[in-house]
C-alpha cells in the first residue's frame, strides 16, 4: 500500500503503530487505523513520510475498471497476457527447492 497510498515512514516496523505503516493522509482514515498521528513523536517523523490521499490507487482502479465498463476490449487485452506472464515467472521463480 506504500505505493498507492502513502507512507508513514522508512522504519521497518512489525505491527506498531510508530514505524513502517501505510497512511493516507486522510485524519479520519489514519487515526482510526493508528491512532492519532499528530501525538507521534518526532523521531519517527522523517523526510520519508508520503500522503498520497489514496490518489494512485483510485487512478488505477479507474484505468482498469473504464475499459472493463465501456467494452474497450482493444484498450485491455494487450497488455493483460504481459502481466499474467510476470505473474507466472514471479511465482515460478519463488516456488523453486534446491
Amino acid at each position: 500500500m506504500w505505493n498507492f497510498v502513502g507512507r508513514q515512514n522508512d522504519l521497518e516496523g512489525k505491527m506498531e503503530n510508530t514505524r513502517g505503516n501505510w497512511i493516507s493522509g486522510i485524519s479520519f482514515i489514519d487515526n482510526a487505523l493508528l491512532g492519532n498521528q499528530d501525538k507521534m513523536p518526532t523521531k519517527f517523523k522523517n523526510e520519508s513520510t508520503v500522503k498520497f490521499f489514496f490518489l494512485p490507487l483510485i487512478l488505477g482502479l479507474m484505468g482498469f475498471f473504464f475499459p472493463v465498463e465501456q467494452r474497450l476490449w482493444k484498450i485491455l487485452c494487450p497488455p493483460f497476457p504481459i502481466y499474467f506472464d510476470q505473474f507466472r515467472n514471479c511465482f515460478l521463480y519463488r516456488s523453486q527447492t534446491f
